[in-house]
């Protein structure tokens, strides 16, 4: 008995169903899957004319569908996406805005507590300036860029005005930036947002 085999003669790979299955499987780059669909359904077609020239058929198919579900599913990835930043984002704009807040308090208490050891040590004598509060060492350098925009603030009292003389509610410096209040108590009062 003789063996007789035939072997089918194969045609060549198609290029544009490499390409497809191969763009389609890139996820890295976001618009490779639309690219390789396209490319599969060009190489479907023209696998199909060629009559069993060109082969690839099963790549093609695969970029076609790989390239189908990314370019579905891309778009619904970036809305959840952009729906969870929505939710987020206001939270951590409102939790950095507290944070200001609090920073500017707590310097505005600062400055309270070096004006009453200012006042303190000249027989209760307010400053003349809050400069001298660094000059004279009562605060930190650290604290001169927020000394210079209180200086530019509000500054309620008079220059060389006895601080035990003052009542308690009395207002000494407004920080308008975060409408805080520095009062002759050392305490600090936020203006609400009506």
């Amino acid at each position: 008995m003789e063996n007789n085999t035939q072997v089918q003669s194969q045609g060549e790979r198609s290029g544009l169903a490499v390409a497809s299955l191969v763009l389609s499987l890139l996820l890295i780059i976001p618009l490779t899957g639309l690219v390789g669909l396209i490319l599969g359904i060009v190489a479907l077609v023209k696998i199909s004319n060629s009559n069993g020239k060109l082969t690839g058929k099963k790549m093609a198919l695969t970029g076609v569908i790989v390239g189908g579900i990314r370019v579905v599913v891309f778009p619904i990835i970036l809305t959840i996406i952009g729906i969870m930043l929505s939710f987020t984002l206001p939270g951590v704009m409102n939790a950095r805005e507290e944070a200001q807040i609090t920073q500017a308090a707590s310097e505005l208490r600062q400055t309270g507590i070096a004006i009453y050891a200012y006042a303190k040590n000249n027989n209760g004598t307010l400053p003349n300036e809050l400069y001298e509060l660094i000059e004279q060492d009562y605060m930190d350098e650290i604290n001169e860029k927020f000394v210079y925009n209180l200086q530019e603030g509000y500054i309620y009292y008079v220059p060389g005005e006895n601080l035990y003389s003052m009542n308690v509610d009395d207002i000494l410096v407004e920080d308008p930036k975060y409408e805080a209040i520095l009062h002759a108590d050392g305490s600090v009062e936020y203006q609400e947002d009506e």
